[in-house]
Order: C-alpha cells, then structure tokens, then sequence
C-alpha cells in the first residue's frame, strides 16, 4: 500500500511540474458553450439539441415525396434507392437528436455515424 502511494505522489509531482502540463478539468454536468472539449461527451463538443430532429424531419418529408414520386410514376428500378436512403437519413438523424441529449452514450454516437454515413 505504501509503495502505491509513494507512486502516485511520485507520479503526481512529476505531472504537475512537467513543462507541458495542462491543468485538470473539472468535471461538470454543464458543457461549456466556449468551444472547450466537453468531459464524458464521445463528441468532444455540446451537440446541438435542435439540429438533428430537425434534418430527421426534413428527410422524413422527403422520403415520403421520393416514395410517392415512385409510385406514381411507377419509377422504382430508376430511383428506388432513394427512399431507402432516406430512411438511412431519417433514423440516423432521429438517433442523433437521441444523443445530442445523451452524449456520453457511446453506442447511439456509432449507431448515428453508421446510418447517416452509410446511406449511398
């Protein structure tokens, strides 16, 4: 126990006189609004929290305008891939806004990156 501790005071001493040390950061529940890097957050920022719900509601719209132009003009072999895309859009978008408001959540930050970037 005591060479744990001889260590840690060893360790800390040497960090904190280091020429290129920066000063811990506090740990806060707030995230800066300066553009300093966020504790906890897997963005290193403050996501935006009215951005993404509203990309996912104007890909929703879209979708909804490409499956009727589909239909209606009976265009499925030439642009069916674009609804598909646009529910790739839509829910990585609807994930996003999910984060933005957990943004420690490491699995809905890579479930978003995943849909939003694999849509063609």
């Amino acid at each position: 126990m005591e060479l744990q501790s001889f260590q840690l005071k060893y360790l800390d001493s040497y960090v904190t006189s280091h020429p290129l040390h920066l000063p811990r950061q506090k740990k806060s529940t707030m995230a800066p609004s300066n553009g300093e890097i966020v504790p906890g957050s897997v963005y290193l920022y403050q996501p935006v929290k009215w951005a993404s719900p509203m990309f996912a509601a104007w890909f929703a719209v879209a979708t909804i305008a490409h499956v009727w132009q589909c239909f209606k003009y009976k265009a499925w072999k030439v642009t069916g891939l674009h609804p598909f895309c646009g529910l790739l859009f839509t829910f990585g978008f609807a994930v996003r806004s999910y984060g933005a408001h957990n943004y420690e959540n490491v699995g809905a930050y890579v479930a978003s990156s995943i849909l939003i970037l694999c849509a063609p």
